[in-house]
């Protein structure tokens, strides 16, 4: 027994000499490295200085705006410029003159529509055959809201075809009003008015 625990006395001596000598060493490597300072962000450049109040001379810009106002080819224009700040009507054009923009006129369209049609009424897309064998033509009846899912849809009922024609004859006149910038048509901001289109 006292055999035994000399021997286990003589192990924790032993493991503690080796922790503690392994404590010394270690210190004493530790101690010879050098620590590089820490990294230290550089000082931020501003990009764009401040911007300070300056006054705004409202006589010379109202008399700019006036300019470019009289533009025939801006046609009937009203206008109101207020400043924010101020309150001061900067400049003014028939402000208090009734307009019927042509963006509101979709209501007149809208409420024509419900007025004529009924609540469950569809527009019905037809696919007739065409003269020659192999052809076939969709009769455009006005339905603007069309999509690659209706298209697949519409291929698969009519099955093999050579030939597919569109009949857009439903709807007449011009397709593109002449008021339209052309730089905005060829950059495909503006589409052409047809009694068949893809919506997406």
């Amino acid at each position: 027994m006292k055999v035994w625990t000399s021997v286990m006395v003589a192990v924790a001596l032993a493991a503690v000499g080796g922790v503690a000598g392994f404590g010394v060493v270690a210190q004493r490597e530790l101690a010879e490295l050098t620590v590089a300072p820490g990294y230290a962000l550089p000082a931020v450049t501003p990009v764009l200085e401040p911007a300070t109040p300056q006054p705004v001379d409202t006589a010379a810009r109202a008399a700019e705006v006036a300019a470019l106002a009289a533009d025939d080819a801006l046609g009937t224009f009203h206008a109101r410029i207020t400043d924010a700040a101020t309150g001061e009507t900067v400049f003014e054009s028939a402000p208090n003159d009734a307009l019927r923009p042509a963006s509101s006129t979709k209501l007149l369209t809208g409420s024509a529509a419900i007025i004529e049609l009924g609540a469950t009424d569809t527009i019905t897309t037809e696919v007739v055959r065409g003269l020659n064998p192999g052809e076939v033509v969709i009769q455009a009846a006005g339905d603007v809201w069309m999509n690659q899912e209706s298209i697949d849809s519409l291929a698969e009922q009519i099955g093999s075809a050579d030939t597919v024609l569109i009949d857009t004859s439903l709807w007449t006149g011009e397709t593109m009003l002449p008021g339209w910038n052309p730089v905005d048509i060829d950059a495909g901001f503006i589409a052409p008015l047809e009694p068949a289109m893809l919506n997406g």
